[in-house]
């Protein structure tokens, strides 16, 4: 309800429906009742929550990406920056079918953006399916300096991860029987991304 308000420009009635625990938002609501414009409504926001909002954003993009690229997420395309798995090191892909058994072998990955001054963008087809995003976000973006500032420099990372020291066991306790997962990612990868795809179903 107070997105739905914000979107209709009743501040008054979003600043009434957000809970008074979302303290970030009822500010720079406040400041936005008292007049202010949407750049200055954004100051009133605290440095750490809006580093917050950004690195969601930048998690948003890759995300779109991941969903351009299903289901070949393991086929690396001309214009691609590929991740090395052994030292986190990327190098532009001119040639991807003297590439793609490396990439078989999880020796190598395609990469999606994390958005920054410091990001590479891909050519080719690869550039192809990941530009239009990219550059409607650089868009959206330029209509707010405040945001380019808090950015994070940018990088690539692997739009694919591969769990280490995989087990499965079963057993019994007082809630009942259960089975056990246990397994080690690497950074930037997470568990409930895993579990989901193990159960195919959705992860509270």
């Amino acid at each position: 309800r107070a997105r739905q308000a914000y979107d209709q420009g009743d501040y008054q009635r979003a600043y009434q429906a957000w809970p008074h625990c979302y303290t970030q938002q009822r500010r720079a609501l406040k400041a936005l009742m008292a007049g202010a414009d949407k750049r200055r409504a954004c100051r009133a926001v605290d440095l750490h929550t809006k580093k917050l909002l950004v690195s969601a954003f930048q998690s948003s993009l890759f995300n779109k990406v991941l969903v351009a690229r299903m289901p070949d997420i393991d086929k690396l395309l001309l214009g691609d920056m590929a991740y090395k798995h052994d030292n986190g090191a990327c190098f532009r892909v001119e040639d991807p079918v003297a590439e793609q058994p490396r990439c078989h072998t999880w020796q190598i990955s395609p990469t999606g953006p994390i958005l920054g001054p410091r990001m590479t963008e891909l050519t080719g087809p690869a550039g192809q399916i990941e530009g239009p995003i990219i550059q409607h976000a650089k868009a959206l973006i330029a209509q707010n300096q405040h945001v380019s500032n808090i950015l994070a420099k940018g990088e690539r990372r692997p739009l694919r991860f591969r769990p280490q020291n995989v087990s499965v066991c079963g057993g019994d306790d007082d809630l009942g029987p259960y089975v056990e997962v246990s397994f080690e990612l690497p950074s930037g990868s997470y568990a409930t991304v895993l579990i989901r795809e193990i159960t195919k179903s959705p992860v509270a």
